[in-house]
């Protein structure tokens, strides 16, 4: 039976099966899934990328993909709880399910293959193209950064000058009437 987090890949068109002989001098990076135990004693599996692969295969080519992405800084995070607590504001915090799989792949990065775990459906000499960053990639966490600034910048809220995990939104008044990421 097919893995709840292998559904995920085909409910958010991570993926399309295509042949590898149609992407010569590409290589078919290998596939992982990680299995965790939540603190409520519920297991949970995620199908990975084999980042390290594609590490190693750039690293021999000159190339480097190392991107991190910015999180609330330790001193932010305390301002942001003490601001709260002052004026008695609400926290909220939230996940978002699959994150790295909503965010499409830059065609200028370069093509992913992978190979495909028994679970899916493919033919000999088939694997699957990586249409999205997946868990796995150094620059997923990064991309998905990006996408995430972009759309909340676009609703109105406004990068921290001094912290680029804080998104700030004001009302007509230009109080402060947001949260941190």
């Amino acid at each position: 039976e097919m893995c709840i987090r292998d559904r995920s890949y085909e409910e958010n068109k991570v993926h399309a099966v295509v042949w590898e002989s149609d992407y010569p001098g590409i290589p078919v990076f290998d596939y992982l899934h990680v299995y965790t135990r939540k603190p409520n004693g519920t297991a949970k599996a995620r199908l990975t990328f084999r980042g390290d692969q594609k590490r190693r295969w750039l690293e021999a080519k000159g190339v480097s993909t190392e991107k991190d992405a910015p999180t609330v800084k330790k001193e932010s995070a305390r301002m942001y709880h003490s601001i709260n607590a002052e004026k008695g504001w609400i926290e909220f915090n939230g996940d978002v399910p699959v994150a790295f799989l909503k965010s499409e792949r830059d065609p200028k990065r370069g093509v992913i293959l992978m190979k495909a775990p028994p679970t899916f459906e493919v033919k000999p000499g088939q694997c699957l193209r990586l249409d999205k960053y997946v868990y796995g990639e150094d620059d997923a966490p990064f991309v998905w950064y990006v996408s995430f600034r972009g759309n909340a910048v676009h609703v109105g809220f406004q990068v921290h000058s001094q912290d680029a995990g804080v998104f700030m939104l004001f009302n007509a008044t230009d109080d402060l009437s947001s949260r941190r990421t």
